[in-house]
């Protein structure tokens, strides 16, 4: 927990550097698009980005609904509310599943079941993002709707990149058997080499259970591609109206633009993708960049920076709040 309050605070501090630099220029005007905000569609806000966390929640439920068919929508929203604070306040997200695995674990589904489950997600939100990454790019190459500046073409290139290493790893590890038994044997190595690890033979022997009911139970999972295919179409849909926020918020300040859900969905996906790889908790700094840079062509400079800290507020700073509220009031508790 100092690793989560270090960390919370660093957030901050970085945070409100970058927006004083962002809004140094047009503080007033910043403000006063803020203030004069339409209430509705800051509300619309809101509810399309709980709705992309319920969706979650309802993928999750599918994935572990062998395990335990009475995990109730309600508690894995609570979960992924949860999750929100966790990714939120670590770098490249990485919080939140050890929580998952962890909260699955006290409603009686084993660990080895909980990490299948919270990977398989994993791996169908990878393929996703992958999925939705290739059909903006050739999307905005077939209508030609905006031009990526060097330096964003490479970002774009190194987070598609980096994207894909990481989908192509985990199936390979879960799904490749002698994949699966060289990373066993490696761990077993370590394990055996170092003198300060005790029961050496107890913990090779967990470990070799372990990675045997992973693989095995990972490939019955595979199989069932109808589960796949329904829990990929609700993920692309999730991150769909994830990526519409932006332009509720324009409308909801009185932002003059020239966008569409169609063009402002391909511009969320390539800042997602940027800010994936950014090792700040939150991608803080390359989102907010990429956010201007890619929006720019769309609306005037000043105003879009009003729109950035609306953006940011809703999809990042309140549900890390709300998250970490939610922790303190319900996990103490169970």
């Amino acid at each position: 927990m100092k690793n989560f309050k270090k960390n919370t605070i660093i957030l901050l501090i970085i945070s409100i550097i970058f927006v004083y630099f962002i809004v140094k220029d047009n503080f007033i005007e910043t403000v006063m698009l803020i203030r004069s905000a339409n209430l509705l569609w800051i509300i619309l806000s809101f509810i399309l980005f709980y709705i992309y966390v319920l969706l979650e929640a309802y993928i999750l439920k599918n994935i572990i609904k062998e395990y335990k068919s009475d995990y109730s929508i309600k508690n894995l929203f609570k979960l992924q509310v949860m999750t929100k604070f966790f990714n939120g306040i670590t770098p490249f997200a990485s919080g939140g599943q050890p929580l998952q695995i962890y909260e699955l674990s006290k409603e009686g589904i084993k660990p080895t079941k909980g990490t299948m489950a919270i990977v398989q997600s994993f791996l169908i939100f990878q393929f996703s993002i992958i999925i939705l990454g290739i059909i903006s790019v050739i999307l905005n190459i077939v209508f030609n709707l905006f031009h990526l500046t060097p330096l964003m073409f490479w970002m774009l290139v190194f987070g598609f990149t980096l994207n894909i290493i990481a989908f192509t790893l985990v199936y390979t590890i879960s799904c490749n058997k002698n994949a699966n038994k060289f990373i066993n044997r490696l761990i077993n190595r370590i394990i055996n080499k170092n003198k300060f690890i005790k029961n050496k033979e107890e913990k090779a022997s967990n470990i070799n259970k372990y990675f045997t009911e992973y693989y095995e139970g990972f490939c019955h999972l595979r199989s069932n591609k109808k589960m796949f295919i329904k829990c990929f179409l609700l993920e692309l849909l999730s991150l769909v109206i994830l990526f519409v926020i932006p332009q509720c918020i324009f409308n909801a300040l009185s932002i003059e633009h020239n966008l569409n859900l169609f063009v402002t969905s391909i511009i969320s996906t390539y800042i997602f993708i940027v800010g994936s790889y950014i090792p700040i908790p939150g991608g803080t700094g390359g989102v907010e960049y990429s956010f201007l840079t890619f929006f720019k062509g769309f609306t005037t400079t000043g105003a879009l920076t009003s729109g950035l800290i609306v953006w940011r507020f809703i999809t990042y700073y309140a549900p890390v709040a709300i998250g970490g509220i939610v922790f303190n009031l319900f996990s103490k508790n169970d």
